[in-house]
């Protein structure tokens, strides 16, 4: 895929068809002051994306049943460089669920629950990189903390 083109908000607004235009041949991101950047793409090119998503997905699934890929998957994802820093245990377990999140997330079209994922495995990389903040996590939490109230409804 080529470069995604960028502009401004206020380029958008002034000129739509250029923007629209730049479309035909890439996203656009739209830089907006003060908020989060918009990403423009054309349908068919999103759609095209969830499929061929989809399909790793499942693929990588199916092959994934065979324990012996199953263990050079984990060999590989260790190319990821914070990946080598969980324990060699772990890594099989990363893998594992994210291809079965993978799987879900592309069923239902969102990524989120995969970026989760990815979050969450490599916070605790982090957690193992660092031994003292290990031992301060595996700490006892001394006493039972303030009571927290309910929050009113709206």
């Amino acid at each position: 895929m080529t470069p995604t083109a960028e502009a401004t908000l206020t380029d958008f607004l002034r000129d739509p068809n250029a923007i629209v235009e730049q479309l035909e041949r890439r996203d656009v991101v739209l830089h907006r002051r003060n908020a989060a950047d918009l990403h423009l793409s054309l349908r068919s090119r999103v759609q095209s994306d969830d499929e061929a998503v989809e399909f790793l997905a499942r693929l990588l699934g199916r092959v994934l049943a065979d324990d012996e890929i199953r263990g050079r998957l984990a060999e590989a994802a260790a190319a990821i460089p914070w990946v080598t820093l969980l324990p060699t245990a772990e890594r099989g377990m990363f893998v594992e669920e994210f291809v079965r999140i993978a799987e879900g997330a592309a069923e239902l079209g969102s990524m989120a629950a995969l970026a989760q994922v990815l979050i969450e495995w490599k916070a605790t990389a982090a957690i193992h990189a660092d031994p003292t903040l290990a031992i301060e996590l595996k700490r006892p939490i001394a006493g039972i903390g303030a009571r927290v109230s309910k929050p009113r409804d709206r």
